[in-house]
């Protein structure tokens, strides 16, 4: 795949994010948490709960290739905290580059 697009005679590289999103469990072993939406990784943190009660739901790491650029959404642990995640999830919904790579654009044929 090309990663550099040339626009009047200035080389441009693509820019080519991605994001990680992990559940901690209490013996600080991860679970990599794999969904579309910042909704869904909440639901999917609540079903692991289920099996692993103790830990939290990390922050969403935005990484460009492999580097790590920040971290958004404070840590919420399971329990009480995580039944309202609202927090977390207003903070991870609120950043574009991350909401973008949550669902990134479809493109046409």
């Amino acid at each position: 795949m090309e990663t550099e697009i040339t626009v009047n005679g200035i080389k441009y590289k693509a820019v080519r994010h991605k994001i990680s999103v992990w559940y901690m469990k209490d013996n600080h072993t991860f679970i990599k948490i794999k969904e579309k939406s910042p909704e869904k990784v909440v639901e999917k943190v609540k079903e692991i709960v289920l099996k692993h009660p103790y830990g939290m739901l990390c922050p969403v790491i935005l990484l460009n290739d492999e580097k790590e650029l920040r971290r958004v959404g404070e840590p919420v642990h399971a329990g009480k905290e995580l039944a309202d995640a609202s927090k977390w999830l207003s903070e991870v919904s609120k950043d574009e580059e991350i909401m973008r790579c949550f669902a990134p654009p479809q493109r046409s044929k």
